[in-house]
């Protein structure tokens, strides 16, 4: 059954003010729900309030939240938020975008893939 976006979104609210961080390798990336992207390679640095704060050696805007992508379209469990104007990609000359896409299920609230 089809669920409106304003629905689904409400789902997410308790999402608001909370940055989950994937670690694919090299690279880690962070989503700051409903703000940015950004994509990332550091090391542990020192102690910040109990626990460890990375020192981030190279880092890659992804994009800030502009909105919804396609909200008529949207239904099932999934919401898509969009995310522009990130950092200069040299090999496209072009600002980063990014996709998230929110599904509903059981569980840790975990980022589950990246793909680039």
């Amino acid at each position: 059954q089809e669920r409106s976006v304003s629905q689904l979104n409400e789902k997410l609210k308790p999402l608001e003010g909370r940055c989950f961080v994937k670690n694919e390798g090299f690279w880690s990336f962070e989503l700051c729900h409903a703000a940015g992207i950004r994509q990332f390679h550091g090391v542990e640095g020192t102690k910040n309030r109990q626990r460890q704060k990375p020192v981030h050696v190279q880092e890659h805007l992804l994009g800030k939240f502009v909105g919804l992508q396609d909200p008529e379209g949207v239904g099932g469990e999934e919401v898509t938020h969009e995310y522009a104007g990130g950092s200069h990609c040299v090999e496209i000359d072009a600002l980063r975008t990014a996709k998230a896409v929110y599904s509903c299920g059981e569980g840790a609230e975990v980022i589950e893939s990246v793909n680039e």
